[in-house]
């Protein structure tokens, strides 16, 4: 017999099997239990009722308590049967789900509202190098967190508890046995047995920061290789260049600027005037002043180091900061005369920096001026020509630099 068939003879069965059910209640009920129950009843309450007088009433309400009873039964058998077939399912569904974690290539974790862990695939197991499922299940979560990450990590989750959505994230790990692994993790807010939960899938991109750290180094030895060719040139361009990198950096520090933006002023003022490897040295080591035409040329390095940064793909905008690192907020500055919000805020700190080292220090046309002279340069240009708060983080950190540079 086929499925189709099956389908269609089961209602019919139920159907025929509810009308007997039925029929005999109603014939055990009028023939015995309801009429004399009720003939009983009313003797003993002292009202004798003959229930004969009841005649056909009685048979219908009889029929219909029966049929009411069988419904009732029907619909309770059936109410079971739904619920064994949906715990059938559930549980079917619940064991095809942890067995595709269980094997799923990427480690995989559940972590309470309390932020603990409750379940890790193999995979994790292998990633956090525990050497079975009961030494890490139970585990706070930030036992297998690096420190670094886990003022991060307690964000995440609080915002996940409560129902939001986070897109992937970079995360350093700490290994069980305490060696550490960059993770980009995704997690979402799931629920387990009415209580809010994590998920969360960890992918190793260990090998992919080493590969960027590489990169950077590379890009960093390319620059001061670049810095040590302008010193071959001009020794006075090369020391200020280092020391200009030195105040920016430290600029930029103290100002709280994200670790990308105090690398890319770190990078620019290390190559800030490798243009001028195209202005001859007789103009760069000039003893007097220059003429205008020879000052004019000068100017070019700004763009002569644009255009020989602007090819090299650094993960910073470095070609726009030495492009704009004699830009001044008045539109006073050159080469293209950009104002206010129009120049990085990189470049805002170059600027600052490369004037103090430039005054303080000695130069071909001049003996250095101090660093009381240069403070006042930059002091009497801040929200003018200079933006204020890269003056006030200059002067917190660029006496200190100055001072060491100059003893030697």
């Amino acid at each position: 017999m086929d499925r189709a068939r099956r389908i269609g003879i089961v209602p019919a069965l139920e159907v025929a099997l509810t009308v007997l059910a039925t029929a005999l209640t109603f014939y055990l009920g009028v023939r015995y239990d309801v009429v004399d129950a009720l003939a009983t009843f009313s003797s003993r309450i002292g009202f004798p009722v003959d229930v004969a007088e009841f005649g056909p009433g009685m048979l219908v309400l009889s029929c219909g308590l029966g049929f009411m009873a069988v419904r009732r039964w029907k619909e309770a058998v059936d109410g079971r049967r739904s619920l064994e077939r949906a715990r059938s399912v559930l549980a079917d569904s619940e064991s095809r789900y942890r067995s595709l974690v269980e094997v799923a290539p990427a480690p995989i974790l559940l972590i309470d509202s309390s932020l603990r862990i409750i379940f890790a695939n193999e995979a994790a197991l292998r990633l956090v190098r525990a050497p079975d499922r009961a030494s890490l299940e139970s585990l706070p979560l930030t036992q297998i967190v690096h420190p670094d990450s886990v003022p991060r990590m307690k964000e995440r989750t609080a915002a996940l508890l409560s129902g939001e959505r986070l897109p992937a994230e970079e995360i350093r790990l700490r290994r069980l046995d305490g060696t550490d692994v960059v993770v980009q993790l995704l997690s979402v807010p799931v629920t387990i047995d009415g209580s809010p939960a994590i998920q969360s899938v960890l992918l190793d991109i260990t090998h992919l920061t080493e590969m960027a750290d590489a990169l950077q180094r590379a890009c960093i030895d390319t620059v001061e290789a670049m810095a040590r060719l302008a010193e071959t040139r001009d020794p006075y361009t090369a020391g200020h260049q280092v020391r200009v990198s030195k105040i920016a950096t430290a600029m930029a520090e103290h100002m709280g600027l994200p670790d990308a933006s105090v690398q890319a002023v770190r990078i620019a003022g290390i190559v800030h005037d490798i243009g001028k490897v195209n202005i001859p040295v007789e103009i760069l080591s000039k003893p007097g002043r220059l003429s205008d035409a020879e000052f004019a040329l000068t100017q070019t390095h700004v763009e002569r180091g644009y255009e020989i940064l602007r090819p090299i793909e650094f993960p910073w905008p470095i070609a726009d900061l030495v492009r704009q690192h004699h830009e001044r907020l008045d539109g006073s500055g050159y080469p293209r005369g950009l104002i206010g919000d129009e120049m990085l805020l990189e470049s805002r700190i170059l600027a600052v920096a490369d004037t103090i080292e430039a005054v303080a220090s000695d130069r071909p046309y001049r003996a250095a001026l101090g660093i009381d002279a240069a403070l006042r340069v930059i002091r009497d240009g801040s929200g003018t020509i200079f933006d204020a708060a890269c003056v006030e983080a200059c002067e917190a950190v660029a006496p200190q630099i100055l001072t060491r540079s100059a003893q030697g």
